[in-house]
């Protein structure tokens, strides 16, 4: 069950026999098998990276558009990177917590305020529920073992498996020996890339290759996540060019204690002051403004919150507004949402309910382990049901001093030559990612007319209970532009039906009378 708040969005991979867009994870150059005759585009990654002071964690998916046969991907990471598995519900929690929505200005008609919403913009994930089942399916082998190695220069420093994919890290002498490594293993490396992989060869990066092997068995790829030692906000754009386009979306959630923003790349900025809404559409100019703000290879800041695993997230009007599961129930704060959303895609009961208050709110430091006494938060207090992506963005830092920023870009391939660096933003205030459309064009009616003499005068604002309103329309799902509209001309002739059948009425008793 997907989370009500979400729009169509398509999670990641670079890989797998799939029809466009399919879903993988984990960030880094996307490289396709040697005998890909067709080979996939990236389109887009959605990533989040956790910073403290004793560790960085990486979760990557990626977008492509194509039918590649296997998943191949590989990132540079520093000395002492592991690689685990994640949920999807991580980024649809995230998406649905920051996402951009754009209301119109609320209006008068015949004697009802009117308001209408859409969203989301700028990237997220859909797809079907993934069960056990799916990631559990049995596979075929690769046809090359990851550990045989095709030249002395290269070690495997580890290998394993995580979910229904192969991985390996390596260390290589030199760049030649890690492409010949790589190609002798399947991993087609595109001739513009090896530079890229020659310089993080030369500043003693190792490697993480993942691949999915051939007859996987899944109908959705599982998000994995890196953690490195060490604070580093930095992300590797120069091997995300690997698999890329002429252009390439990204969404990043930075998670840590403060807000912050591109240090190496222009800011953009969307111009809300010009946002209109259309009526006759349900929909405002968003979009298009967003487009424009993106074209000059920036990174805009579109949704920025304190305290962001415990605050409060709710509509303008102050409702829970993101529902999950069979009955639909409503949840305001990220924790409680991700890990409802987490059971929801398991098709099981929500057994967590979240993480207690007490543990939330506290100051004390997290840490991995954390004996009796020693003032910290042990990790596995953040961890429900096997779902540990909360637990491990908190690590090393203090829960109620975190802060996520959501950086949106929609990056040139030239762009892509340089990594990028975070820092901390010379602004520490929030970014509500909620808009109001301050003009309005093809208005459902004459907002200065009278109301109808048998208008309903108590009628609120945003009550979506009955007539015509369409309040809070949160967000606007998948093709449903069509059916506001539909939705809205059935409510003008309900009311024009009952306008009728009352004066009817009137008219046949003052005939009885008369006679």
């Amino acid at each position: 069950m997907r989370i009500l708040a979400l729009s169509s969005l398509t999670l990641l991979s670079c890989a797998a026999a799939l029809l466009p867009p399919r879903t993988a994870a984990a960030c880094g150059g996307c490289f396709h098998g040697a005998d890909e005759s067709a080979p996939s585009v990236v389109t887009g990654h959605r990533m989040a990276l956790s910073v403290s002071p004793t560790r960085t964690v990486l979760w990557d998916q990626v977008q492509y558009a194509g039918d590649p046969k296997d998943f191949a991907w590989v990132l540079p990471v520093g000395p002492g990177a592991t690689i685990e598995a994640s949920s999807d519900a991580w980024f649809e929690s995230l998406e649905a917590v920051s996402a951009t929505h754009v209301m119109s200005s609320t209006i008068t008609c015949n004697g009802r305020d009117v308001r209408q919403t859409e969203g989301s913009f700028g990237g997220g994930c859909s797809g079907g529920t993934r069960s056990t089942a799916d990631v559990a399916a049995p596979r075929e082998t690769s046809g090359t073992p990851m550990r045989e190695g095709s030249d002395p220069g290269v070690s495997v420093e580890h290998e394993g498996t995580v979910g229904p994919y192969e991985t390996v890290t390596l260390k290589a002498n030199d760049a030649t020996s890690l492409h010949t490594w790589l190609t002798s293993h399947g991993y087609a490396v595109p001739t513009d890339i090896d530079p890229v992989i020659d310089a993080y060869v030369a500043a003693g990066s190792e490697f993480i290759a993942l691949r999915l092997a051939p007859g996987a068995g899944v109908k959705q790829m599982t998000p994995v996540r890196v953690v490195t030692p060490g604070a580093s906000p930095v992300l590797p754009l120069r091997m995300v060019a690997a698999g890329t386009g002429a252009n390439v979306s990204i969404v990043l959630y930075v998670i840590s204690e403060g807000r912050y923003a591109a240090q190496n790349f222009p800011a953009a900025d969307v111009p809300v002051s010009d946002l209109s809404w259309d009526w006759a559409s349900s929909s405002s100019n968003y979009a298009e403004l967003r487009d424009q703000a993106l074209s000059k290879d920036g990174f805009l800041t579109s949704f920025v919150a304190s305290k962001a695993f415990t605050a409060t997230v709710q509509t303008p009007d102050g409702e829970a507004n993101y529902r999950v599961g069979a009955d639909q129930a409503g949840y305001d704060n990220l924790t409680d949402l991700y890990f409802a959303q987490a059971a929801a895609d398991e098709n099981e009961p929500d057994k967590c309910g979240g993480i207690s208050d007490e543990v939330a709110t506290a100051s004390s430091l997290v840490q991995e382990t954390c004996a009796t006494g020693d003032g910290c938060i042990a990790a596995t207090k953040f961890e429900c049901g096997g779902f540990t992506d909360i637990a491990a963005a908190l690590t090393g830092m203090h829960p109620p001093d975190v802060w996520i920023t959501r950086l949106e870009a929609n990056l040139s391939r030239p762009a892509l030559a340089d990594d990028l660096v975070l820092e901390a933003a010379s602004s520490q205030i929030g970014v509500s990612s909620w808009h109001t459309a301050s003009e309005s064009i093809n208005l459902p009616c004459d907002p200065n007319a009278p109301p109808p003499d048998d208008a309903d005068s108590t009628a609120s604002t945003d009550d979506d209970s009955g007539g015509f309103c369409l309040c809070n329309m949160r967000p606007v799902l998948p093709n449903t532009t069509a059916a506001l509209s539909s939705a809205v001309a059935l409510l003008f002739a309900a009311r024009r039906a009952r306008r009728y059948r009352k004066a009817h009425r009137g008219r046949e008793l003052t005939g009885r009378t008369s006679r």
